[in-house]
C-alpha cells in the first residue's frame, strides 16, 4: 500500500517553490541545478564543499560523486541502514575506470536510453572489462541477437555524464550561496502560520531548536545523527545483505558489482 500510494502523489511547481522559500527563510542554502540535481550534488562533493551526495538515484555515482548516501530519508518503520557508497570502491570492485563504469551504466540502460536486449548486468560487466569501451562492445556483439535500442546515442550520453552542465562549486562558495544564514523569524512565522496554517507553538519550537544548533561551535559528525553499524572485515564482496536491505540488493544486482556497498 505504501509503495503504490507514493505513485498517486505529484510534486507541483508550487510545492517546490514553497519548500525553497521556507528553507531560505530558515537560513538554509538552496542551490538550483541548471540541469540534473544529481550532477550538481556530485559537483559539490567533488570540490569538497560537502561530504557526500544524498540520493536514491544511482546516477549520482555515474556523475562522479566520490561518496553517496542512500536511505537517509527512509521511514524509520522500514528499519533500513544508511548506505555509504564510495565511488573508488565501486570502480575497484568492478575493475573498471570511470569512463568504463559510465559505459557499463549506459549499456544496462539509464534515464536517457533503453537497455540492449539480452544483455544483463553480469554480461555487460564482462563485455566492458573485455573490450574496454562501448564502441568496441558494439563492434563485437551480435546485433541481431542483441539489438540496440533506438535511439542509442551513447557517445552523447557518455559525455553528459562525464561533463554535465553544472554551476561551479567554487563559484557558488565565492558568491556566498553555500553559506548558512540566520533564520528570518518574522518572515518564517508569518509564512508557516499565517499562510500555511501550521501551529504557532510548533513553529516557535523549530526556531528554538535552530537557535540552539547554531549556538554550537563544533559541527557534529555524521555518526552523531545515525547509529553506526559494524562492517564485516572478511573478504570484500561477501557481505550478506539483510533480508530487508532491498536497496543494497538492488544496487548489487543492478550494477553487476560486488564489494561495493558498505553499511553505515
Amino acid at each position: 500500500m505504501e509503495k503504490f500510494s507514493k505513485r498517486n502523489m505529484r510534486v507541483t511547481p508550487e510545492m517546490t517553490a514553497d519548500v525553497k522559500k521556507m528553507l531560505r527563510m530558515m537560513g538554509v542554502p538552496v542551490i538550483e541545478a541548471p540541469t540534473e540535481a544529481e550532477a550538481q550534488c556530485a559537483e559539490l562533493c567533488k570540490k569538497g564543499l560537502v561530504y557526500a551526495a544524498v540520493s536514491e538515484d544511482m546516477d549520482t555515482l555515474t556523475f562522479g560523486a566520490p561518496v553517496m548516501l542512500r536511505n537517509v530519508f527512509m521511514p524509520e518503520s522500514r528499519k533500513l541502514p544508511i548506505l555509504e557508497i564510495s565511488l573508488n570502491k565501486v570502480l575497484a570492485g568492478l575493475e573498471l575506470t570511470l569512463d568504463q563504469f559510465v559505459d557499463l551504466c549506459i549499456l544496462m540502460g539509464c534515464d536517457y536510453c533503453g537497455t540492449v536486449k539480452g544483455i544483463g548486468p553480469k554480461t555487460a560487466q564482462t563485455l566492458v572489462q573485455k573490450h574496454g569501451s562501448m564502441e568496441k562492445v558494439i563492434a563485437n556483439i551480435n546485433l541481431e541477437k542483441h539489438p540496440l535500442p533506438d535511439p542509442f546515442n551513447h557517445e552523447e550520453i557518455h559525455n553528459f555524464f562525464i561533463s554535465p552542465e553544472v554551476t561551479d562549486a567554487k563559484q557558488l562558495e565565492a558568491d556566498g550561496l553555500m553559506t548558512w544564514k540566520e533564520c528570518d523569524e518574522e518572515a518564517f512565522v508569518h509564512f508557516m502560520v499565517k499562510e500555511k496554517q501550521f501551529d504557532e507553538k510548533r513553529i516557535m519550537g523549530v526556531i528554538e531548536r535552530m537557535k540552539k544548533s547554531r549556538g554550537t561551535n563544533t559541527q557534529q559528525r555524521l555518526d552523531g545523527f545515525f547509529k553506526v553499524l559494524p562492517s564485516n572485515t572478511g573478504t570484500p564482496g561477501k557481505r550478506p545483505a539483510a533480508k530487508d536491505d532491498k536497496a543494497a540488493k538492488k544496487f548489487k544486482t543492478g550494477h553487476g558489482g560486488k564489494g561495493i556497498v558498505k553499511k553505515k
